[in-house]
């Protein structure tokens, strides 16, 4: 016989497991999403124009909730950029350290975090990071409306 707590400690549980339940995408959703992802790269959103880098580090994350969005973005930025997918990967011709920490050289790091937050609803939490003072983040929330991702908020932009 369960108790009380028991009881609602299970209930608690299946609530949390059933919220970390995340809908397939279409392939149609999938590529429109990596298109959308690849736009919001730093020379797109924070550098004068002109700016070019020849290498990013798009790195995995432990929990992907959207693996093949990740895995066709790597393959759009990969039209432009060597893609590295560990920290451990990027040479060291590339990294400057200092005082102020590590500088990429020629290249950036970007990450896309993406959350399902309700039906055709996703937000994207952009960040890339150049140095210590060449940094951006961005939540993006989208809505699928049967051929594209519209935005339906951008979220203020944090640059450094």
């Amino acid at each position: 016989m369960l108790s009380i707590t028991s009881l609602a400690a299970l209930a608690l549980a299946i609530a949390g497991a059933a919220s970390e339940v995340t809908p397939s995408l279409s392939r149609q959703q999938i590529d429109a999403l990596a298109q959308e992802i690849v736009t919001h790269t730093p020379e797109h959103i924070h550098f004068a124009n002109g700016v070019t880098f020849s290498w990013v580090l798009y790195a995995s994350k432990d929990r992907d909730a959207f693996p093949d969005v990740t895995k066709q973005v790597r393959e759009l930025l990969a039209h432009r950029y060597v893609v590295y997918k560990t920290p451990d990967a990027v040479p060291a011709q590339f990294l400057r350290r200092d005082e102020s920490g590590t500088s990429y050289v020629g290249g950036f790091a970007f990450q896309a975090d993406i959350r399902y937050v309700g039906k055709n609803r996703v937000d994207v939490e952009y960040s890339d990071y150049e140095a210590s003072l060449a940094a951006s983040t961005q939540v993006v929330q989208y809505q699928w409306r049967g051929t594209g991702w519209i935005v339906i908020s951008n979220g203020p932009i944090s640059v450094s």
